[in-house]
């Protein structure tokens, strides 16, 4: 039988990248914005700040850069469970077979009162790795400097949870129904320092946003402000146009608390992010022309190679500089990290997109509801 089919296209993508961060979003960009400055503040470099397994930590940049995107496994309980509560039809094309679900592994018992000792290799699986993702700082190559943190004296009365060199966290542990080995990564903990490498009052700091849109991206541009000024720095600088200004005297303006204490209530970004770079030689000599002494890149993948060349060219020129990625991606494809800034709000408003679809089609003879969404191919 051949009926008359109605297709109703909804499109959101602009209109999902261009809102304001949810409240869960904003209080997560606000915890990545200060670790990235005490990080910087503590003259780490060539790293960036990220949840993982439920811990704010630092990374190498190699870490955000050297891995393949996620992506969502098909195969996996995650996925299996969603297709089955909402009574999805198989979509399978012909030929195509569908993917396996993979056995659950479990680990023990995490009630210490119900649980008997263990063997570490119970735990880990015999022949399993600890490795420990080790971080570049400024002091190997410029000397140690150790100047006390300036952060009791801002903000009095509060339990700052100072890190030091030894605040080590390790990836949850489980065993696993492979016979591979497995390598479990330890990561440096994020989070204020009692010792500085910086004198806060001789810091000019610099912030640029890279790549697309994303909600979120004002409020970690707040918040690396307000941080900053919380230990002292006199000057910060927002470039406008990505990388790309770094060049542009005229792209360069003066951020401070006054001016950028309602931009977390906006969406989109007051810097104007953008793509495609000048060489690093030249980024590295408009931002020592500057005095630049901690540069905050937030952007994704592409974004933090950037950086990473950025630091390495500052540093054969012998310019000491602190470089801190915020990784930054809509797709939340980011291999490690538990999730990037503005997906959590990026799901929110895709579910007022795919509501309006349902209720098209449900409510017209042979309709279909069809929303385009972004994602790439990570399938988020």
């Amino acid at each position: 039988v051949k009926l008359p089919l109605t297709i109703k296209y909804i499109d959101p993508t602009y209109m999902i990248r261009a809102v304001k961060p949810n409240a869960n979003d904003s209080v997560y960009c606000s915890v990545l914005a200060d670790n990235a400055v005490h990080a910087a503040m503590a003259g780490y470099t060539g790293i960036s700040v990220g949840k993982v397994c439920e811990r704010f930590v630092m990374l190498p940049i190699q870490a955000i850069t050297m891995q393949k995107s996620k992506r969502v496994d098909l195969g996996g309980r995650w996925f299996v469970r969603l297709v089955s509560t909402t009574l999805q039809p198989d979509f399978t094309p012909d030929g195509v077979e569908n993917p396996k679900v993979r056995p659950e592994t479990t680990g023990p018992d995490p009630l210490v009162q119900f649980s008997d000792p263990s063997e570490f290799f119970s735990v880990v699986g015999r022949g399993d790795e600890l490795r420990r993702l080790e971080l570049e700082h400024l002091s190997a190559k410029f000397g140690r400097k150790d100047v006390p943190t300036t952060l009791e004296q801002t903000i009095q009365g509060a339990n700052l949870g100072f890190m030091d060199g030894d605040s080590w966290v390790t990836q949850t542990l489980g065993t696993r129904g492979s016979k591979d080995i497995k390598v479990n990564l330890q990561m440096l903990r994020a989070g204020a320092r009692q010792v500085l490498h910086f004198e806060p009052e001789q810091v000019a700091a610099a912030i640029v946003t890279c790549g697309g849109l994303c909600p979120g991206l004002n409020s970690v541009i707040r918040e690396l402000v307000m941080m900053l000024s919380a230990y002292g720095v006199r000057k910060i600088y927002g470039i406008k146009g990505g990388f790309k200004g770094t060049t542009k005297p005229s792209t360069w303006m003066t951020l401070t608390p006054e001016n950028v204490k309602d931009i977390h209530t906006l969406g989109g970004t007051i810097l104007v992010a953008d793509r495609g770079n000048p060489t690093d030689d030249e980024m590295a000599a408009a931002l020592k022309s500057k005095g630049v002494r901690q540069f905050f890149v937030i952007g994704g993948d592409g974004t933090h190679r950037g950086a990473y060349k950025t630091s390495e060219a500052m540093a054969k020129v012998n310019w000491e500089c602190a470089v801190v990625g915020v990784p930054k991606t809509i797709d939340n494809d980011i291999a490690l990290l538990d999730r990037t800034f503005g997906f959590d709000t990026a799901c929110s408003e895709a579910l007022k997109a795919i509501n309006t679809a349902y209720v098209e089609a449900t409510c017209n003879a042979n309709c279909i509801g069809l929303v385009k969404l972004m994602g790439r191919n990570c399938g988020y």
